[in-house]
């Protein structure tokens, strides 16, 4: 602190030379100063000098102005110590009394005179140009230090006859562009250029500048000449940290979608590393290493469980020490899609269809599914099924013939994880010949049963048709009841032939047919089933016939029995009428 106090004094001494002295020019026995220019720095300005001659001296002056100024204005030191040739500047007074102080790379010039009994001399002015400040730099920062160093510039040649030491360094901080300077530490060793800064906050922005304490002594004779201070540079440190924008809380991702994940960030943190917590617990890392751009790009997993618990986690991956986390829960939540029947599909009653989903988010097990017909529930289609994407469904063979039919998929677990059919699908109804279906030998004349089957409500009659390859060759009958069986003659008018099939089709919906798988014969009359059909024929005359004179019979003899009267009768009309007693 004596140090200090010289230099303060030092300092004052310089400025108090406020008036300009005029002082006669020397004409003879001069003295010869010279001007050696020692040091210059961003905030200082060391000068030194010498004289060559003996003449009686009475004092130095030294003058510095900035290069712009029109004139040096007052002296900034004068001093009567023969001794004392150097002098060290971080203010001046310009030309127009105003108080200046070095300005770092900036241009001055300086020269010293000498007064004695015979007048004064000047020293050759010279231009020093000062150099940056000592420079503060930031070694790292964390979320909870911040570790500076600085350089140390101050040189002093020792052909200058001066040699110079370094002291302590002074580490002043302020928090925040508003806040004040306050001293952090004395550093009395004047070989450490470093200092880390253990009570910061995330996040928060500081300034800091270091005063350097050097002393610079005359060689010649050892004693101290002056001691001297510097100021480095302002630096601006803003503490690494971290903020979790979104999830943030109260956000419903679904499994299997992607999301941006996001945050902001201060200071320099080059890289992050981003997990998921459920109920406090980690759950999964989703990067380890990511660059800070502030978002990320998440596919939720398609598999991760269902739930209103989790967090994010952000924290940084280069050793800069921050983190944050989601402020609230968010909720990943599951998925449904209905991909068959999703619109458009016919499906045959009676016949089994693949219903077909995809899911996400675990935890949805089983799945129920239901059928809507016009918008409004009509069954159960199954009330539990696991949850592997497909279910087998045998259309019921009575389904009523529709094409406004959709299908509900919804989990037994969660309500909300349902899907419907993107529009309507056609139920509709089938016809399948099973009699003649090939082979068979039918001949004209003869009778048969045209059989089939059917299903699907709503098909009405059908069409019976008889068809030679691809050409209708007769109506077998336009409108026959659905009764599965039709009792046909074969017509004289038929063609005997080998390529005949029977088609079925329902009146109602004349796409809805079928035809005999293959083809079947119509043969000709032959005398074998002629005589047969005689036979037949002649036989049921004759049962006709015979049945006809019994009935005759009966009657005929029921009108006698009515009038012949008994034997009875007839006997007691015969006999005499009997007399009276006497």
């Amino acid at each position: 602190m004596a140090m200090k106090r010289a230099f303060a004094v030092c300092v004052v001494a310089c400025l108090a030379m406020g008036a300009f002295l005029v002082v006669p020019e020397r004409t003879s026995g001069a003295s010869t100063l010279t001007l050696s220019r020692l040091y210059a720095s961003g905030d200082d300005l060391v000068v030194a000098w010498s004289r060559s001659n003996d003449a009686l001296f009475s004092s130095y002056q030294l003058y510095i102005r900035a290069s712009a100024d029109p004139t040096y204005g007052a002296p900034v030191l004068t001093t009567s110590d023969i001794e004392e040739r150097v002098c060290s500047v971080s203010y001046y007074t310009d030309w127009q009394g105003h108080l200046q102080t070095i300005q770092p790379s900036s241009n001055y010039v300086v020269f010293v005179r000498d007064n004695d009994w015979l007048g004064h001399s000047d020293s050759v002015p010279q231009t020093m140009s000062t150099t940056q400040n000592t420079s503060l730099i930031l070694s790292s920062a964390t979320g909870v230090s911040v570790s500076l160093a600085w350089t140390n510039p101050i040189y002093y040649s020792s052909t200058q006859g001066f040699s110079t030491s370094f002291l302590s360094y002074d580490v002043y901080r302020k928090v925040g562009i508003s806040g004040t300077y306050q001293l952090q530490a004395e550093i009395t060793n004047g070989a450490t250029k470093d200092w880390i800064d253990g009570a910061v906050s995330p996040g928060q922005t500081y300034y800091y500048d270091v005063m350097q304490f050097d002393i610079v002594s005359w060689t010649g004779n050892g004693t101290i000449a002056f001691y001297d201070y510097h100021i480095t540079n302002e630096l601006q440190v803003t503490t690494p940290s971290l903020t979790v924008v979104s999830p943030n809380g109260g956000e419903q991702w679904q499994a299997g979608t992607t999301h941006q994940i996001s945050w902001t960030s201060t200071g320099t943190i080059t890289s992050v590393a981003i997990k998921l917590y459920k109920s406090g617990t980690l759950d999964s890392t989703i990067t380890s290493s990511t660059s800070n751009t502030g978002t990320y790009s998440w596919t939720v997993p398609a598999t991760l469980a269902i739930g209103a618990d989790y967090k994010v986690n952000l924290s940084s991956a280069d050793g800069t020490g921050v983190s944050d986390q989601s402020d609230n829960v968010f909720s990943v939540t599951g998925g449904v899609e209905l991909t068959s029947p999703n619109g458009g599909e016919h499906w045959i009653a009676g016949q089994i269809n693949s219903i077909t989903w995809s899911s996400t988010g675990g935890g949805s097990t089983y799945m129920k599914i239901d059928l809507y017909k016009g918008g409004s529930y009509l069954s159960s289609i199954t009330p539990s099924t696991s949850n592997d994407g497909s279910f087998e469904w045998t259309v019921p063979a009575d389904q009523a013939i529709a094409s406004d039919y959709k299908i509900r998929i919804e989990s037994t677990t969660y309500a909300t994880i349902a899907d419907d059919s993107d529009s309507g699908f056609t139920i509709t109804g089938s016809i399948t010949v099973t009699s003649p279906d090939g082979g068979e030998e039918w001949a004209i004349g003869s009778s048969h049963s045209v059989n089939w089957t059917s299903t699907g409500d709503g098909l009405g009659a059908v069409r019976i048709e008889l068809y030679n390859g691809t050409s209708l060759v007769y109506v077998v009958n336009e409108s026959a009841p659905n009764t599965g069986s039709y009792l046909w003659s074969l017509p004289d008018s038929v063609t005997a032939g080998q390529n005949y099939k029977i088609r079925i089709s329902s009146t109602a919906d004349g796409s809805i047919y079928n035809d005999s798988s293959s083809p079947f014969s119509i043969t000709a009359k032959s005398s074998r089933g002629l005589a047969a059909t005689i036979s037949n024929n002649l036989v049921i005359v004759g049962v006709i016939a015979a049945a006809i004179v019994l009935a005759l019979a009966g009657l005929l003899l029921a009108k006698k029995k009515k009038k012949t009267p008994s034997q009875a009768e007839s006997k007691k009309e015969e006999l005499p009428p009997t007399p009276p007693k006497a």
